[in-house]
């Protein structure tokens, strides 16, 4: 039996076959964001010749690693704070989550350090509750992949895009991972002032970017 990770793997090459059959191209330009993104890596790792270039966006890298990171700045703070209730339920979060009032808990005290007021309302909690209850298993499944190990290479150009806020998918680590990967062609694109939403939080310096790095590319390779 086929397993969800992989489902959506064999998903996402199926429909770029697609779109360039109905489209009549040879290539595209792969753009990803957050969990979409070890899709992203996927094709680009197995199917380099299908892809212009990939756009990675706020990745996971090795997301169990980087909720550690988060955890224990966030386990920092509370204490700094002196915030007992924080201290108490970031004391119940394991990673990867064993439930999904852990994955609530880690979310909640995140969203506070970053300043989203909604992150303490009941609304944002049932949403959460919800969200797990489907994905919580694709979603640590996924966190156990290790791009350093398994991945150092790609014959592909491959743009990073990051917020230098994000601590969901933590940018210091997705640095380290650049710095690692070999790639016909790189770049990394930091953003100082974003977190982890940067295609709906920056959508027109994400846009230009995209924009001016991959027309030069199509256009080398049409000639």
């Amino acid at each position: 039996m086929i397993s969800v990770k992989n489902f959506f793997k064999n998903d996402t090459y199926i429909l770029i076959q697609y779109l360039l059959q109905k489209f009549n191209k040879k290539k595209i330009v792969l753009v990803a964001h957050s969990y979409g993104t070890l899709l992203g890596f996927h094709i680009a790792k197995n199917h380099p010749e299908l892809i212009h270039a990939f756009i990675a966006t706020n990745p996971l890298v090795h997301q169990s690693e980087s909720e550690l990171l988060t955890l224990e700045m966030l386990k920092k703070h509370a204490k700094e704070q002196k915030n007992t209730k924080a201290i108490n339920e970031l004391s119940k979060v394991s990673i990867p989550f064993k439930t999904a009032e852990e994955l609530y808990y880690a979310r909640k005290w995140l969203f506070d350090f970053e300043g989203k007021k909604y992150a303490k309302k009941k609304s944002f909690k049932k949403r959460v509750l919800s969200w797990a209850n489907t994905w919580l298993p694709l979603f640590n499944e996924a966190s156990q992949e290790n791009l350093f190990q398994s991945l150092k290479k790609i014959d592909c150009p491959v743009f990073f895009i990051i917020g230098e806020r994000d601590y969901q998918t933590n940018s210091k680590l997705t640095q380290s991972y650049y710095n690692l990967l070999q790639a016909t062609q790189k770049e990394l694109f930091t953003l100082e002032k974003a977190g982890h939403l940067i295609p709906y939080e920056h959508r027109e310096e994400f846009q230009k970017i995209i924009i001016e790095n991959t027309m030069p590319i199509i256009t080398t390779e049409k000639n």
